[in-house]
């Protein structure tokens, strides 16, 4: 697995986001992930590293991983009070994933 720089991951999200919006995106890859019972990444973050988060994802999904990212596949999970649901839903998309990937910016 290859390790990106902030630059490098910085980079890939502003060529993404180029002709889209950040919503845009989000809603692609919600259609894209939608059915997915599997993923390759988990990709565990800060929200604060929203666009190395976004330019991670981009970098990974180039190389044909699907990546999981909880507030791009689900959006309904309110990040500012963790419920029981939220744990759980966690907790098995984690389940789901072969691999778990910090981003530590």
């Amino acid at each position: 697995m290859a390790f990106f720089t902030k630059a490098e991951a910085r980079s890939a999200a502003k060529r993404a986001m180029k002709n889209r919006s950040l919503g845009e995106m989000i809603t692609e890859s919600m259609e894209y992930n939608k059915r997915a019972t599997r993923f390759d990444i988990f990709l565990s973050h800060s929200i604060i590293d929203a666009e190395l988060v976004l330019g991670v994802k981009v970098l990974l999904e180039g190389m044909g991983k699907k990546v999981y990212v909880d507030w791009v596949d689900d959006p309904e999970l309110d990040r500012r009070q963790v419920t029981q649901h939220t744990a759980e839903r966690l907790r098995g998309r984690m389940k789901q994933s072969d691999s778990l990937l910090y981003i530590a910016a």
